[in-house]
């Protein structure tokens, strides 16, 4: 099995096999991220089996901030409030896939396109939604 670069989510990316483990997880790929996504709330990036397109893994991120108070030291100094940041929202990989190293890849890219945003945009970080430690 082959698997594609991640891209932006389409409604031709086969999203129902998607089991990561998490149901809440799973329901927000299937049920609500092109609906997020058409309201510009969140995008969300996939990467699929290279063959039948289904969903192996993907990332969900939007535009959010922080407290002042809620953010560590060094962000604080000279920050405004809120301090704005690009928000981490979600993140899953299929069991199949699980233990390839998927998820750093899926990471990664989303570091690099925080990154190239927030030279766009402004932003002083990448802020993870985390379900757990």
């Amino acid at each position: 099995m082959g698997i594609t670069k991640p891209q932006l989510l389409t409604e031709s990316h086969k999203t129902q096999s998607f089991d990561c483990g998490v149901e809440s997880l799973d329901l927000w790929l299937k049920k609500q991220s092109l609906k997020s996504q058409k309201r510009g709330s969140a995008k969300t990036y996939v990467v699929t089996d290279s063959m039948t397109n289904e969903v192996v893994g993907y990332y969900a991120i939007a535009m959010g901030s922080v407290s002042r108070e809620m953010a560590f030291s060094a962000l604080r100094r000279n920050s405004p409030d809120p301090i704005p940041m690009v928000v981490l929202a979600r993140l899953a990989v299929d069991r199949e896939c699980q233990g390839k190293y998927i998820a750093v890849g899926l990471l990664k890219d989303c570091i690099l396109r925080s990154m190239a945003s927030m030279e766009v945009i402004g932003g002083a970080g990448i802020l993870v939604h985390a379900l757990d430690d």
